[in-house]
């Protein structure tokens, strides 16, 4: 039996894991001596004065960019088409003059000429905002005590400890037998693609013995499984509502509906972050919801002069990201002496618009969730897909399948010009990896 899988139906891992996350961090087998140091290192940056921020970010940047001029391909390449040399780079300002790089130009090369190939690293693939398929490889090491560092500094933000239980809810499918427990991170993790009514009894057969803490994975899941508690299990609802200090809210943008829905079902604050498959860049909520303050100890965030968030990593060595464009548009910057130190996005991936038919963009966010449609009163999920400008078809799910409805005079298409058709579902249309986006592309329908 392996020390990071452990099966579900046995409890005494789960307590045992309880006590051990009690540890003082030095002394905790999952946490130790370098995370201690590390994470220290995250809250004294926040204490420097502005030279000593300036110099480790300057520090770490040129060690990254002299060694991906010297051991990757690209790097050089690119970097002497531009006449660009990393000697130049003497102070913060100088950062400025490396080369920037996006998608489009990697895509230019073939994957063994922007990585290099090391011990455990994972070849991995990213869409994004941008719509263009990228692999490349990861240093999942290094990455993941680099993440989980910051990851958990962001979860103390509404009281999260080590020994804190997680009920987990993403898109994984090797989870067996419908939950496992993972030690490492105590967490229950549910195989989401099997019915709540069935993972339920053991749900609750777990949390009269060790309370659950926090739920963490994709907005829509958790949202889904909010409605399942309040819809048809209230027995469950009150022990997570007894239990429950908050919700982290990863890998999606979380709705504002369903964010909403997910606090008040539960009675529980959430957090959510902003970063990508990448690692260049990860930042967090604060005080206010969907504004993000960026940890310059993860890597360097920029804007550009497009308004495009531009980031860099510092320790990853298989595929450095170096003032990597991310096309993600941010908005309402804060920037103070040459950092920038907060951002909002008020419309998720820049991916989710349809085009009517003049070819002007319409935001699904603010198209679905801006305007009032009296057909949310009767569904839980409004999703769109869109195969010719101009033309818009509305997928809807309603919360009771007995009742009928006629969506056209539920949703509110004034001043648009757009032909709406509309879709009734059995069930949210997701990707493979169970994420559930505003944007259907037209092959999902047929999957």
């Amino acid at each position: 039996m392996q020390l990071s899988k452990i099966n579900f139906k046995t409890q005494v891992p789960i307590i045992v894991r309880h006590y051990v996350g009690l540890l003082p961090d030095k002394l905790n087998p999952f946490v130790g001596q370098g995370y201690t140091k590390k994470k220290s290192a995250i809250r004294d940056f926040d204490s420097w004065d502005v030279k000593q921020q300036q110099q480790f970010v300057l520090q770490n940047m040129k060690q990254n960019v002299e060694y991906a001029y010297t051991n990757i391909p690209f790097y050089r390449d690119y970097y002497d088409k531009n006449c660009f040399n990393p000697s130049i780079l003497k102070t913060f300002k100088d950062l400025q003059h490396i080369p920037v790089i996006n998608k489009s130009i990697l895509l230019e090369y073939p994957i063994e000429q922007r990585c290099r190939q090391i011990e455990k690293a994972v070849k991995v693939n990213t869409g994004g905002s941008s719509g263009h398929t990228l692999a490349f490889y990861l240093d999942k090491v290094e990455r993941k005590y680099h993440e989980d560092i910051h990851m958990n500094t962001i979860w103390e933000k509404i009281g999260y400890r080590n020994s804190d239980l997680k009920l987990v809810l993403s898109g994984q499918n090797s989870v067996r037998n419908g939950m496992d427990f993972i030690v490492r991170n105590n967490s229950i993790r549910l195989d989401t693609y099997v019915d709540f009514n069935k993972l339920a009894p053991n749900i609750k057969k777990i949390a009269k013995r060790t309370p659950i803490r926090f739920l963490h994975g994709y907005p829509s899941t958790i949202y889904e499984f909010a409605l399942y508690c309040d819809k048809h299990d209230h027995e469950l609802r009150e022990m997570l509502r007894k239990s429950l200090k908050g919700a982290f809210l990863g890998s999606e943008f979380p709705q504002p509906a369903f964010r909403d829905k997910i606090e008040n079902v539960f009675c529980i604050d959430s957090i959510n972050w902003y970063g990508h498959t990448e690692g260049a860049v990860l930042a967090y909520e604060k005080n206010e919801k969907f504004r993000y303050y960026p940890f310059q100890t993860y890597g360097f965030a920029e804007i550009n002069s497009d308004g495009h968030l531009v980031a860099s990593t510092y320790y990853d060595k298989a595929t450095p990201f170096i003032r990597y464009d991310t096309e993600d548009s941010i908005s309402d910057a804060e920037i103070e002496n040459g950092f920038l130190i907060s951002f909002s996005i008020k419309d998720g991936r820049s991916s989710e618009y349809v085009l009517d038919k003049n070819g002007k963009k319409i935001s699904l966010t603010a198209l679905i969730f801006g305007r009032h449609h009296k057909l949310f009163d009767y569904c839980s999920h409004v999703q769109i897909c869109q195969n010719k400008k101009g033309e818009a078809l509305v997928l809807y799910l309603p919360n009771d399948n007995s009742i009928e409805l006629n969506p056209n005079t539920l949703f509110d298409n004034s001043n648009i010009e757009m032909e709406f058709s509309f879709k009734r579902l059995d069930h949210p249309i997701k990707t493979i990896a169970g994420k559930l986006n505003l944007l259907v592309k037209p092959y999902q329908l047929y999957d």
